[in-house]
């Protein structure tokens, strides 16, 4: 807890997140915040928040939250078909549980800056599971590196989903 004492006092892995709530931004200023954080890709969060609120309000926050919710039950749902498909075992589904439970809350899902984690998630467990993919191609292969990148480049925090995901296929095939 003190090496991260800095890190904690200063909230610099929700910097973004909260530079983003409540106030009116210009494109520039979101893009420079974004480029000096490490995650460009999540731009696009900042790019459907303002063009969606600007047609109807109502509509952008209830389209938004759906969307992140969707984008983290698909990634529960391929990492689970991931695990099924190696242990040929039905009951590998039930692995996701915490995954697909735990952050199913405000912060992590249904708060609209978030955007950014559930995406990297999806796109790192999308990624990892064609590099896992017993017949892939080079394409297949350089399509799931390219994506496993871009889900760093979306947010750090989350693309770790679909690492995980490749060191437990991995080991399980290790070990048979």
């Amino acid at each position: 807890a003190a090496f991260n004492w800095p890190a904690v006092f200063t909230v610099w892995w929700a910097a973004d997140d909260y530079f983003a709530v409540g106030q009116e931004r210009s494109s520039s200023e979101i893009i420079s915040m974004v480029l000096n954080h490490g995650r460009p890709i999540a731009f696009i969060r900042s790019w459907l928040e303002t063009n969606l609120f600007a047609i109807s309000p109502p509509l952008a926050n209830f389209s938004l939250r759906w969307f992140q919710a969707i984008l983290h039950v698909e990634a529960a749902s391929l990492i689970g078909f991931s695990l099924e498909k190696e242990t040929r075992k039905s009951t590998a589904y039930l692995c996701v549980v915490p995954f697909l439970l735990w952050p199913l809350n405000g912060e992590a899902v249904y708060w609209i800056p978030a955007l950014p984690y559930p995406l990297a998630a999806f796109i790192s467990v999308l990624g990892a599971t064609l590099l896992i993919d017993d017949a892939r191609s080079n394409k297949k292969t350089l399509l799931g590196m390219l994506l496993i990148v871009i889900s760093v480049l979306t947010n750090q925090a989350s693309c770790v989903a679909g690492l995980v995901l490749f060191l437990i296929v991995s080991l399980l095939r290790f070990e048979k």
